[in-house]
């Protein structure tokens, strides 16, 4: 084709910085949720189509840096459509648990089913910033959260078929 790589080889989700784990030459992308994968609109969810054309104006046929981020980004945001297309509730019985390592397992079992090509996901829980009372914080925070959000994902993926290609 145009010789543009996808950014759907590998995403982030849910956190502010991905992880460096996904550094390298092949492209990534981070996001917080699907419905986020989009080109900017006016604040109300409606992309106007004289920004679309003003973007491909600008940049289609520039061979810098810029002109092949803007152009991987426009690819990335049409490759993702099966993503936001794919139903965004978990699959019978699974129940994800609240806050945002549920969330992120959610949206990252979504962009599984979505079937957009994507090879490897991340997720990020947030601060595992724990100073004081690790034992404890680990026992009743961070590991409960983790087993309920990763049991979750699993029966998702389980109950739709995808759990034998997916891990």
């Amino acid at each position: 084709e145009d010789g543009i790589k996808s950014a759907l080889e590998a995403i982030n989700v849910g956190g502010d910085a991905p992880p460096s784990s996904l550094f390298g030459p092949e492209r990534f992308m981070s996001l917080e949720n699907v419905e986020s994968v989009t080109i900017a609109g006016d604040g109300r969810g409606r992309v106007p189509a004289g920004r679309v054309r003003a973007l491909h104006t600008l940049w289609d046929g520039e061979a810098g840096p810029m002109g092949t981020a803007v152009a991987a980004t426009f690819q990335a945001v049409k490759d993702f459509g099966p993503v936001r297309r794919a139903d965004a509730q978990p699959g019978h019985g699974a129940a994800y648990p609240s806050g945002e390592l549920g969330k992120a397992m959610a949206e990252a079992a979504r962009i599984v089913r979505g079937d957009a090509g994507v090879r490897v996901i991340t997720v990020d829980q947030g601060s595992w910033d724990m100073h004081t009372g690790l034992p404890t914080r680990l026992k009743t925070q961070a590991g409960p959260m983790f087993d309920m959000g990763f049991t979750a994902f699993i029966e998702d993926l389980d109950q739709r078929g995808l759990l034998d290609e997916t891990l």
